[in-house]
């Protein structure tokens, strides 16, 4: 029995050798004169081709070698941890570039601080020798050098971003507060039509309220000559010209007339306590300024 079962063993390792075995993956640590001497398989079944270095195999030899997520340490590219601030590393690393890197000390022999093929920066934490530099040909053509570190560019860029992203917001809210001071058009003594001037600002008011989806108020008033019935109706005619204006720039938006007649003066010298209509010393730059539509923009209410 025992015989016949080391007949079959050896028949088998014959069939083998004459068949050839299957190629061993190569390993990081494996002998290679060439490139192509480093082929190994992952652990999804795809093979990855690495380097030859000194006669040995690397699965990196830059940063840029290894998928997100990994770095290359000692000719392996293995994971490291993420963060996003200090915070998020363990106790003696620092976050830089969105990974976690060992603290240093350094100098002279910062390098024994750190593992093999890092150096300490001068900010006092370990990175791979080639992350370090003295002038952008240095970096990788997507990084930059700066302050003797390999930066991406797409730090600087969302930086940039962030920054305009951060002007725009500041002039859009400038916009708008302009859009929400009160605007204002005036008519001429015991009249209701608008002026030249007068729509350039309402096709202002117009382009504000389509814009920030502003409702307006147009604010009537005349100034303190005529009956108090007459004024109500002679302001409400000039809130309703103005929003006839209005009415089929800013589409569907509401816009509301109030009629206040002479009761809110701009200019209180022309007004009714400061005179009758038996005696007044007319100042008409003042009543000028009472015979006018105050428009409100303001944004929706929920």
């Amino acid at each position: 029995m025992n015989r016949w079962f080391c007949k079959q063993v050896w028949l088998l390792c014959g069939v083998l050798a004459l068949a050839g075995c299957p190629r061993k993956p190569q390993t990081p640590s494996a002998l290679c004169k060439t490139d192509s001497d480093c082929t190994w398989k992952l652990p999804d079944g795809s093979k990855q081709q690495g380097f030859c270095v000194a006669g040995s195999c690397r699965q990196c030899t830059r940063q840029e070698h290894c998928e997100v997520g990994k770095t290359c340490v000692n000719g392996q590219c293995i994971m490291q941890e993420l963060c996003g601030s200090d915070a998020d590393c363990a106790a003696g690393s620092v976050c830089w570039q969105q990974r976690c890197h060992t603290l240093c000390e350094p100098g002279e022999q910062s390098t024994a601080n750190c593992p093999e093929g890092f150096v300490c920066t001068l900010q006092g934490f370990c990175v791979q020798a080639s992350d370090t530099c003295q002038q952008d040909a240095d970096c990788s053509e997507q990084s930059r050098c700066e302050e003797g570190l390999c930066v991406s560019n797409k730090d600087k860029e969302s930086s940039g971003q962030q920054q305009e992203t951060g002007e725009e917001s500041r002039e859009e809210d400038f916009a708008l507060q302009e859009c929400l001071q009160t605007k204002h058009v005036f008519f001429a003594f015991d009249q209701c039509l608008l002026r030249d001037e007068d729509l350039n600002v309402l096709q202002q008011v117009a382009q504000c309220a389509k814009k920030y989806d502003l409702t307006v108020t147009l604010e009537a008033h005349t100034d303190h000559w005529g009956s108090t019935q007459y004024n109500m109706a002679l302001a409400d005619k000039r809130g309703q010209a103005a929003g006839s204006y209005l009415q089929p720039l800013v589409v569907s938006k509401q816009v509301q007339v109030v009629s206040f007649g002479s009761q809110k003066p701009a200019r209180s010298e022309c007004s009714r306590q400061a005179c009758s209509q038996r005696h007044c010393d007319v100042n008409e730059e003042a009543c000028a300024q009472n015979r006018r539509c105050d428009i409100v923009l303001a944004l929706p209410t929920s």
